[in-house]
């Protein structure tokens, strides 16, 4: 009889009611669930470009959203990927409550956690890099320039300048995908002045930042035309800003 991977949870999923113990074993993710592809339509979506698997023994998996909605101020987030158990693989739930009190309580459960935040955003940071290099020249273009308006628009705010452009908005596909592109390509450096309870956030917000990343790329590889389409408003935007 031919295995079926057990799914764990499922990415957009709003009920995040448990996170895992894996004793043993694997657990594939993927960005783009099956429901996603389907709901898309796309024959060509990239999904198999989106997995991913962790593989040892007493890891804690699928803490990451528990730790955003529960440790941080005005911020809600669904699951961010699909969590599949592979074959001859041994694991238990944890319930929130019980994984908010050993992040609280354990240093070896921050520890752990942190570690699997750290695999993650290595293997993520991979295929959103393999993406990128995969996009169309107008794409890539309409990206640098995405990250280039949030930019130079943030710096503006910073110095508190003031220019009555209608095209200076924050509140525009460029500044949005500009933000996500941006954060993605933040890099946490290992410091001391972190202590692991700070570092674990980070990482978990690094996380949810490369998730969006990928999945804004995802956009553009399906939407061939997008970059092209929209760079001479960009392009417009970018002009005024440097004015």
């Amino acid at each position: 009889m031919k295995f079926s991977p057990l799914r764990l949870y499922s990415s957009g999923s709003k009920e995040i009611r448990d996170a895992y113990f894996l004793k043993e074993g694997s657990v594939e993710f993927s960005i783009s669930s099956v429901d996603e592809v389907k709901s898309r339509g796309q024959a060509v979506y990239p999904k198999l470009e989106d997995k991913y698997e962790l593989k040892g023994k007493n890891l804690i998996l699928g803490a990451t959203e528990i730790i955003l909605n529960h440790l941080l101020d005005d911020f809600k987030t669904v699951r961010l990927e699909t969590a599949l158990l592979l074959q001859d693989s041994k694991i238990k739930k944890i319930p929130v409550f019980k994984v908010l009190k050993g992040l609280r309580d354990q240093a070896s459960f921050r520890e752990n956690i942190t570690m699997i935040l750290e695999k993650k955003i290595f293997l993520t940071n991979h295929i959103l890099n393999k993406k990128i290099e995969k996009l169309t020249s107008d794409n890539q273009k309409f990206v640098k320039g995405c990250f280039l308006y949030y930019q130079k628009l943030k710096e503006l705010a910073k110095n508190n300048r003031e220019k009555n452009l209608s095209a200076l908005d924050q509140d525009n596909i460029f500044y949005n995908q500009g933000e996500i592109f941006y954060k993605s390509a933040l890099s946490i450096e290992k410091t001391v002045k972190k202590n692991l309870w700070e570092r674990m956030i980070l990482l978990a917000q690094k996380y949810y930042d490369t998730i969006r990343g990928i999945r804004a790329v995802n956009d553009l590889i399906i939407n061939k035309e997008k970059g092209k389409n929209l760079w001479p408003q960009l392009e417009e935007g970018l002009e005024l800003l440097s004015n």
